[in-house]
């Protein structure tokens, strides 16, 4: 009986053969392509939601600060027209105040 020849390698322990693996890398390679694209558009619609977010809140605040600045200037009008009829009140008074002293000391 002639000696049986052992495989040795990959074959030996019950791997398939090198050439029957090829589908299966051309699908992980594409499966991790698909991945990478699907990730860099996630990651690019992120950057552009975040630019949005940024150019509204810059808009928003500047549209407070011009409120704020309208409500300010008619708090401004409004006390200052109070304060002068406050002002012409104590005046009418301390005028009446005088008024009333005035004949006394004319009369001293």
């Amino acid at each position: 009986m002639a000696a049986r020849a052992v495989p040795a390698g990959p074959a030996a322990a019950g791997a398939p053969a090198a050439g029957s693996l090829g589908p299966f890398a051309l699908a992980g390679g594409a499966a991790a392509v698909a991945c990478a694209a699907l990730a860099r558009r996630a990651a690019t619609g992120r950057a552009h939601l975040r630019r949005r977010l940024d150019e509204l809140l810059t808009a928003a605040g500047a549209a407070l600060r011009a409120d704020l600045d309208r409500r300010l200037v008619e708090v401004e009008h409004t006390a200052g027209a109070v304060l002068d009829a406050a002002v012409l009140r104590r005046r009418a008074q301390v005028d009446a105040a005088l008024a009333a002293l005035a004949p006394e000391v004319a009369g001293a």
